[in-house]
């Protein structure tokens, strides 16, 4: 191969990077102790229910120039759940509802990202696991924050966002029903799940 053509493949590979759609995107991990994983629930059909686990860790591979390349692997421990009720959590980690002695993780996996907007919000489609199923869910994806120097850790960056995801808990054998004397369930079926997450990188 002559210099030239070796300059050329160059040159043309430089460029090919340099294009939006392929850029190199960065590998992210969640930082736990920024992360809120939560959810909200109605309770007889009167009041709403929050709670959040407070276990969170897992991997985004994101690049502003190439949103649509953005992945997700998420790991929840189900063990950290709390809605300010001891008694209620304990519950909820019965067999009654998530039976985390046995099912002790819930993981959502993205598969695909669809519908990206001018203002940077977009779908993220995938797995989550929850007990012993495993359902494709689609969460709305706000935004990506602008990187910004993470001032206790140096050479350190951090971006965050916040997505939601509407689910039937029945999808996923969190099956366990009690209704009042109207016939209204002490937890619907209708859950909101909701996460802001913070993300470190370098």
């Amino acid at each position: 191969m002559t210099k030239i053509s070796r300059l050329a493949l160059t040159l043309l590979a430089l460029s090919l990077l340099s294009l939006p759609g392929l850029a190199q995107a960065k590998d992210w991990q969640v930082d736990g102790a920024h992360t809120h994983a939560g959810f909200k629930v109605k309770h007889l059909g009167v009041s709403t229910v929050r709670g959040h686990f407070g276990s969170v860790e897992g991997k985004v591979s994101y690049d502003p120039a190439n949103v649509a390349g953005t992945t997700a692997n998420i790991t929840i421990d189900v063990k950290s759940i709390d809605t300010d009720n001891g008694k209620r959590d304990d519950h909820l980690r019965s067999p009654d509802f998530f039976n985390a002695a046995k099912f002790p993780k819930i993981t959502f996996v993205s598969t695909k990202v669809a519908n990206v907007a001018d203002d940077g919000s977009f779908d993220l489609v995938g797995n989550l696991t929850m007990k012993d199923v495993t359902k494709e869910i689609t969460l709305k994806v706000e935004g990506f924050t602008k990187e910004q120097a993470n001032p206790f850790a140096p050479g350190q960056v951090k971006v965050g966002t916040s997505a939601s995801a509407k689910i039937d808990r029945q999808d996923w054998n969190i099956n366990w029903k009690a209704s009042n004397k109207a016939g209204e369930l002490v937890v619907s079926d209708d859950i909101t799940l909701i996460i802001d997450v913070e993300l470190n990188g370098k």
